[in-house]
């Protein structure tokens, strides 16, 4: 006999995750759905990916990676927050980041963005926290690995309204 068995990661607690994160189920999974936040902390490249049907929701999230890239390799919406204290999340047209509307997000900067398209939908002004790998000359003092391109909207009429962006150097 089976039944569904309820799993809540980083429920009310901050949980670090220094590897991979593979969700393999037949049911949604919410991460930090009670105020836990997920923290990525690696110094080595990492995946967000699933095997299983539904694709995974994070409300909280902070980038700790400190120069490493964490990839998408599911869609992911993140509920709450995103914090950008150091590292990069790489997303494509298929694996986007979604964020909805009243996601707070914080702290871009040349050490910590987004590279790839993010969609974003609400009825905030909000800055898209874009990055890019560094194409100029080389500089006389030492540069991040990705530059910050920052594009900040205006606050749409609708709540529904959505935009998905990307930066090209």
């Amino acid at each position: 006999h089976t039944s569904d068995v309820l799993i809540l990661p980083a429920y009310t607690k901050n949980s670090t995750f220094a590897g991979n994160i593979i969700v393999d189920g037949t049911s949604a999974i919410t991460f930090g759905s009670n105020g836990g936040k997920v923290i990525l902390d690696s110094s080595n490249f990492q995946n967000i990916s699933k095997t299983g049907s539904y694709n995974p929701t994070i409300k909280k999230l902070e980038l700790q990676n400190v120069g490493a890239v964490c990839t998408l390799n599911v869609p992911l919406s993140v509920t709450d927050s995103i914090i950008f204290t150091s590292g990069y999340l790489a997303t494509d047209t298929t694996n986007l980041l979604t964020i909805p509307d009243n996601c707070k997000v914080s702290g871009a900067s040349n050490y910590s963005v987004i590279l790839g398209p993010i969609k974003k939908i609400g009825n905030d002004a909000f800055t898209f926290p874009f990055g890019e790998v560094w194409t100029g000359p080389p500089p006389i003092f030492a540069v991040p690995d990705y530059v910050y391109h920052p594009l900040t909207i205006s606050a749409p009429t609708n709540a529904t309204d959505a935009f998905t962006a990307q930066y090209f150097s």
